[in-house]
């Protein structure tokens, strides 16, 4: 597994650190990674006041706000309630002038307030958690049945031990869409700040859009005729959808959900790319690129090229528009200035789909029917190398410095180094090829250094990332319902108006939290309580000691109880304690015990540590987890 420090989302710019003083020097950060079973408490009551602090003249101001508060109040609230929505909100300005401080890059931290004693924190050493509001979910799609899956971990992100890791499938929500099962689903793709995920419909006109906090439909928008492929536009709030039988483009507004127009361009199968100022839209049956201004997204002309456009893409390096033309072979490079042909580059009749690095410089073009991948170079504008990849290479994207390319007829992917192209190579993933294209059915994390890899064929995903130099598959999980688009999605905070940054969250766990809110000049710090919810679900009470003497018979207890009525909870016979020692140089040790109803709502069960260190105690019970209950840890350490 990989060190997780590297991912904590943090400034872009360079910043000296910054000392918490005093009692605030212990701290425990846990990364929320995905709404793992591990990490969530689902039913906590949690007071936040509204707050401001003052920092290198810099005021920041601190207050929450219930999304879906059962009174519909759309008040700003003193209290949170965990397993709501809620929305946390920061404004910035500056204390002599007033002025909102915009533009910034924040990251957002929990902390576990230290004590004068701090033997309490010492069950979380050694664990390298880290609680930070920012996190990664694995949604998985499958477009035949109309369903989504909300995975419980991300390959090797996910934190817990191996054997919990192991325990059944990933699955921890099904989403149905309208009209499941049975509803065809043509793409999936997430919002830029993680708040919504949305799917194309093209039964039903429609775009989906599903709450990644809630886990819920939210709504239905109305697009064009057939909608298909969707892209997001760079550094702004719209996403466009291609209407493949309306000869259109709708684009939509994915701060507040709406529709903010569809507009005519050309018959047939869309792409769009975007340039600085423009959208460039692919029109397969016109054999035109229809222009679109991004600042009033209005149409100002097209680009007349060869016999079906197809793929379209744009390099930054050059400032160029990359068409191809897949019934004349070749791709033309439009001026984005004059919208009009500079050069056109020779390859094959039959390529589709044309991606560059995110720098710009080299492009991967695809012929599926001919298995072939041609990398050409921005800045010439000529063809570099031809690479034989496996069977119908379909989608494409770039991990670190490779192209990883999704091949459809062959169970394989095909790397190819983008600063070494006589360096590549086909990966094996999965037994079964998925027979069928997915634009999204390969895609990379925000970190671009792991691959996820939909295989329909195998009901599985796949995780690959670099080792020992090049790309391998390096773990898979078992989906429920088939799979062939996943997206990632990454919650995080963002500004929205000038001056202020937001976040959606839901909080859990019980106890006193420090809230950090840091960018390069700010640090300023908040106080959060957590009190248990007494009106659903299951509380689970830890009545053992959390020190034991290792080779000693120990007896471990928890009190079951409803938490809504306090009753105790006295039919659980399927209960298991599950005891892990978590890898060390010696191997991960785990053990399942079953329990021992001894009454008044409380079970128990006998277990022998081996030997010295941090142990992680857990319940597992089919009826327990019917009854509303989440997975959670307790931590022992165990010493002479």
């Amino acid at each position: 597994m990989k060190n997780r420090k590297q991912y904590k989302y943090q400034s872009k710019k360079a910043e000296d650190p910054v000392a918490i003083e005093g009692k605030y020097k212990k701290k425990i950060e846990m990364i929320l990674i995905i709404s793992i079973l591990a990490l969530i408490i689902s039913s906590s009551f949690i007071f936040v006041n509204r707050a401001e602090e003052s920092t290198n003249g810099i005021a920041v101001e601190f207050t929450t706000r219930i999304l879906d508060d059962d009174s519909g109040s759309d008040l700003e609230e003193k209290h949170l309630v965990a397993g709501k929505e809620a929305l946390l909100t920061f404004r910035l300005k500056n204390n002599k002038t007033g002025e909102p401080i915009s533009g910034l890059s924040p990251e957002i931290s929990f902390y576990i307030p230290g004590e004068d004693d701090d033997s309490e924190h010492k069950h979380f050493d050694g664990f390298d958690n880290e609680l930070n509001l920012a996190k990664l979910q694995l949604f998985v799609l499958n477009s035949k049945k109309g369903t989504i899956e909300v995975l419980d971990t991300f390959g090797s992100y996910d934190p817990r031990p191996r054997p919990i890791q192991n325990m059944g499938l990933m699955t921890s929500k099904l989403i149905a869409l309208r009209g499941s099962p049975g509803q065809k689903v043509g793409d999936m793709v997430a919002g830029r700040y993680g708040d919504y995920l949305y799917a194309t419909m093209p039964n039903e006109n429609q775009v989906a859009v599903v709450n990644t906090i809630s886990q819920d439909v939210i709504k239905y928008i109305d697009v064009g005729a057939v909608p298909g492929l969707m892209f997001l536009q760079p550094r702004s709030r719209y996403l466009w959808v291609s209407n493949e039988g309306g000869s259109s483009v709708s684009i939509i507004d994915t701060e507040n959900n709406t529709l903010v127009k569809t507009m005519a361009t050309g018959k047939g199968y869309h792409e769009v790319a975007f340039s600085q100022e423009n959208a460039y839209v692919t029109n397969n049956q016109s054999n035109t690129v229809s222009v679109i201004r991004l600042n009033d997204l209005t149409k100002i002309g097209y680009t007349r090229v060869e016999e079906e456009p197809y793929g379209i893409d744009y390099s930054n390096a050059s400032n160029e528009i990359y068409v191809t033309n897949r019934h004349s072979g070749t791709v033309a490079v439009i001026d984005p200035g004059t919208h009009n042909i500079k050069k056109r580059i020779p390859l094959s009749p039959g390529i589709e789909t044309i991606r560059f690095s995110p720098d710009g410089r080299r492009g991967v073009v695809l012929n599926k029917y001919e298995d072939s991948a041609y990398i050409i170079d921005a800045e010439t504008g000529s063809l570099i190398k031809t690479v034989r990849t496996g069977e119908a290479p379909d989608s494409v994207v770039f991990m670190e410095e490779y192209a990883l390319i999704r091949n459809t007829y062959s169970s394989d992917v095909t790397y190819i180094s983008m600063i070494d192209p006589d360096v590549s190579n086909n990966e094996l993933v999965g037994g079964q090829p998925p027979f069928y294209g997915k634009k999204h059915s390969i895609i990379t994390s925000p970190y671009g250094d792991e691959a996820v890899i939909t295989s329909p064929g195998d009901n599985r995903i796949y995780f690959m990332h670099k080792m020992y130099g090049h790309p391998m598959v390096m773990t898979s999980a078992a989906v429920e319902y088939g799979s062939d688009t996943a997206a990632i999605v990454e919650n995080k905070i963002h500004e929205t108006v000038p001056g202020t940054y937001q976040q959606y969250i839901k909080l859990d766990r019980d106890g006193a939290y420090d809230i950090v809110f840091r960018t390069q000049r700010i640090n300023a710090t908040f106080r959060i309580d957590v009190l248990p919810d007494h009106r659903i679900g299951l509380l689970t009470t830890a009545l053992f000691n959390r020190t034991f003497i290792p080779g000693r018979a120990s007896v471990l207890q928890y009190r079951i109880a409803d938490r809504r009525t306090g009753l105790p909870e006295e039919n659980l016979t399927d209960l298991v304690f599950i005891i892990i020692k978590p890898s060390t140089g010696k191997g991960t040790w785990t053990k399942r015990l079953s329990s021992k109803y001894t009454g008044s709502g409380i079970y128990e069960a006998e277990v022998t540590f081996p030997e010295e260190g941090m142990y992680m105690v857990t319940l597992a019970s089919g009826a327990l987890g019917n009854r509303g209950y989440d997975t959670t840890y307790d931590y022992v350490t165990v010493r002479n």
